[in-house]
């Protein structure tokens, strides 16, 4: 519909990473356990993967419709550093 009402492009954003404990307690006890140190640029602990699923077959779908695919949790906010 939107493509032919004249939208030149269609960006979709997906599902952004969701941490059941929330993300500051997340971050607290990555903290702990490490004993301080730095915060950590990127988290990869706690954070629930079940939103990959989603995140897969939102792109099938924006794909299928010609639509670009935004993907917070296969961004570099999410991805461990090279």
């Amino acid at each position: 519909m939107l493509a032919a009402s004249g939208v030149d492009r269609i960006d979709v954003v997906g599902p952004f990473p969701e941490w059941p404990n929330g993300l500051p307690r997340t971050l607290v006890t990555h903290l702990r356990r490490n004993r301080g140190g730095a915060v950590p640029s990127r988290l990869q602990e706690g954070w629930d993967r079940r939103v990959l699923t989603l995140d897969r077959d939102m792109r099938a779908l924006a794909t299928q419709h010609g639509a670009r695919y935004i993907s917070p949790v296969t961004s570099s906010a999410i991805r461990p550093a090279a």
